[in-house]
């Protein structure tokens, strides 16, 4: 079809618009599927743990936002008795959903384990060394700024108890662009669940406090959330986040 077109015609150009078009949704496709095959099983077990799927965080891969890989530069790696350097970190997934963020630190290729009767690329708990789960009302995404040459540097607050202060996630992306798509994601996942949480409950502002944390790892729960009964829709998890915008 573009060899019947004329150089610099309109007609050429909304071809190739339309073209490009195409090939980023199959490509977009194509990786959903490949995220899906590879990480579904995961995200279910990680989501069943978390105790959260029944107050509407979901990891449905529809969902799924953006994901890639970030440098964890606050994380200790207490099994390999590693010192990073300033600005270094291990690499992880970070994947942002419309309703949760998840991260994952897969085992050093050395360390995993292997099945002979493995046919899939689908991703097992026994690869990961850290599995985590925040939902967005719980999270505050906040830019920072470079420092002693480590650039492209931002900060995810996790609050998942009201007595306690938030937990700093330092992360350092690989790009500008790739900082700036995933902060302005992770923002606009968490300001969206306000004002969903805001318009279904009929409150100001919700607060996800009173559940407990959901951050686990492949070998066992970090912090085992609270298993908590409630009458309520929305139970005491969800009251007060927007009486806490600022952690």
């Amino acid at each position: 079809m573009l060899d019947n077109t004329i150089d610099g015609s309109e007609e050429r150009h909304q071809l190739l618009v339309a073209i490009e078009s195409t090939v980023r949704g199959a490509n977009y496709i194509n990786e959903m599927q490949r995220v899906s095959e590879m990480y579904s099983s995961l995200f279910d077990s990680l989501l069943r743990e978390s105790g959260m799927a029944d107050y509407g965080v979901s990891v449905n891969v529809g969902q799924l936002r953006c994901h890639g890989e970030v440098m964890w530069l606050n994380q200790k790696d207490e099994l390999l008795g590693r010192a990073w350097k300033k600005g270094q970190g291990p690499n992880v997934l970070c994947f942002v959903f419309n309703s949760c963020l998840i991260l994952l630190q897969k085992e050093k290729k050395g360390r995993r384990r292997t099945s002979k009767t493995k046919l899939s690329s689908e991703v097992t708990t026994d690869e990961v060394k850290h599995k985590l789960l925040w939902p967005c009302l719980l999270c505050r995404v906040q830019d920072v700024p470079d420092s002693d040459g480590v650039t492209n540097m931002w900060q995810l607050l996790y609050k998942g108890q009201p007595s306690q202060p938030a937990v700093p996630y330092l992360f350092r992306s690989n790009s500008v662009e790739q900082k700036a798509t995933m902060v302005h994601l992770v923002r606009d996942s968490i300001q969206e669940q306000q004002k969903l949480f805001g318009t279904l409950s009929g409150t100001p502002s919700p607060s996800l406090h009173g559940h407990g944390s959901v951050v686990g790892s492949s070998s066992s729960t970090l912090s085992q959330p609270v298993r908590t009964k409630t009458n309520s829709k929305f139970p005491s998890l969800f009251t007060a986040a927007y009486s806490t915008q600022t952690l």
